[in-house]
């Protein structure tokens, strides 16, 4: 609702609008991890929190790749995963300890399953924008621990990992942005 010289005056560049942008839905994500770690059952919990993170990513791009590789936002960003991480990893060891999760799940396949989720609602979302849910079924039915379950292979990414992987996907998508566009 404002002209284009009022935007450029408040925010001197990009990063400056991005992060303005998004500091909104940043406080929504650690929102949902708290809201999460409130629910009395921990497989719900869990369950509620890939759902309301994988939602809240597959409805605003925007947000989904600056969380998950964007170069834009990244110390706000680094600033919600301090606040998120912990949160996330709490999360998780309270279902494992409730013998719901698998006892090998490591929070960094929380967030490449989250990746997985988000890239079937990009690939689906001219055909059926609720498709990654079917998804999320089938891979919280593979995270349930189970009497005799193989150790899962190869090793979960450490954080380090993590974040080459994110980046690396960041700069997979332009490519691929490129390539559609010649």
């Amino acid at each position: 609702g404002v002209g284009v010289g009022t935007v450029y005056r408040r925010f001197p560049h990009k990063e400056a609008l991005l992060g303005a942008l998004f500091d909104d839905k940043l406080r929504e994500v650690i929102e949902v991890v708290e809201r999460a770690g409130d629910e009395p059952d921990s497989w719900q919990a869990l369950v509620g929190f890939l759902r309301a993170l994988t939602a809240m990513q597959s409805q605003n791009r925007g947000l989904y790749e600056v969380l998950n590789g964007s170069d834009y936002c990244q110390d706000r960003v680094t600033e919600a995963r301090t606040a998120f991480v912990p949160l996330s990893q709490r999360l998780l060891a309270r279902a494992q300890a409730d013998g719901h999760v698998r006892a090998d799940l490591e929070t960094s396949d929380l967030t490449m399953i989250v990746l997985m989720l988000n890239t079937v609602a990009t690939v689906s979302i001219d055909v059926n924008q609720e498709l990654w849910e079917r998804y999320l079924e089938l891979i919280l039915d593979g995270v349930r621990a189970r009497k005799g379950q193989p150790p899962l292979s190869p090793a979960a990414l450490n954080d380090a990992e993590l974040e080459l992987a994110t980046k690396g996907w960041q700069r997979s998508e332009e490519h691929t942005s490129e390539l559609q566009s010649h």
